[in-house]
């Protein structure tokens, strides 16, 4: 916690006790977290407009350097009334009431700190997603990878088996050029064996 941060708790707190609602007040709890994320106020109440709405606001600022000190706040003019008031009311038991801003601070702040751990919560489950859907794109990407290879890999036996069947029709080509050279030897009458052949004697 910082000098900031106790300002603005203690912003809170007398935002709850002029209005008697939470600043940051939602139907739900995401709601509330949200509202405190984005410094999304409840509206002000009317009858406290001027001089404490808008110390009050100051001290609410969503931007922590914007905040006013807790020495400026105390030497403002309309909070020196109020404590002027306050020391003058001889009933008023002012440890009591000290006792009670800080136990409503005390509150305020842990209900800060749960709203802080809830965001931290949030944004932890965000990143586990993340890293979820980076795994999953990881796994995809490598079953790509494999499909690319053996989408590959069968084009290659594609080839292998167009360059098989081009050699298998060459060599029946070759085979039946064979089996027609060896029937048309077959069929060709061959010289008979053995028979003198009749020569014609020219006489003189």
């Amino acid at each position: 916690m910082t000098a900031e941060s106790d300002v603005f708790a203690v912003g809170e707190v007398i935002f709850e006790l002029l209005s008697g609602r939470h600043p940051f007040e939602s139907r739900t709890e995401q709601g509330m977290i949200e509202n405190i994320c984005k410094g999304e106020i409840a509206p002000f109440p009317a009858y406290t407009e001027g001089s404490m709405k808008q110390i009050v606001l100051a001290m609410m600022n969503h931007n922590p350097s914007r905040r006013p000190s807790a020495k400026e706040v105390l030497s403002h003019d309309v909070v020196r009334m109020y404590l002027r008031l306050y020391q003058g009311r001889q009933n008023v038991d002012e440890s009591g009431r000290m006792q009670i801003l800080l136990q409503e601070k005390d509150r305020e702040k842990q209900r800060a700190n749960f709203a802080v751990q809830r965001i931290l919560q949030i944004e932890q489950e965000r990143d586990n997603e993340k890293r979820r859907v980076d795994e999953y794109k990881a796994r995809a990407d490598q079953s790509n990878q494999r499909i690319q290879v053996l989408e590959g890999e069968k084009q290659d036996q594609i080839r292998r088996a167009e360059a098989a069947e081009d050699e298998i029709t060459r060599l029946r080509l070759q085979l039946a050029q064979k089996d027609q050279e060896i029937q048309d030897l077959t069929i060709r009458p061959q010289p008979r064996t053995g028979m003198i052949p009749h020569i014609n004697v020219v006489e003189e």
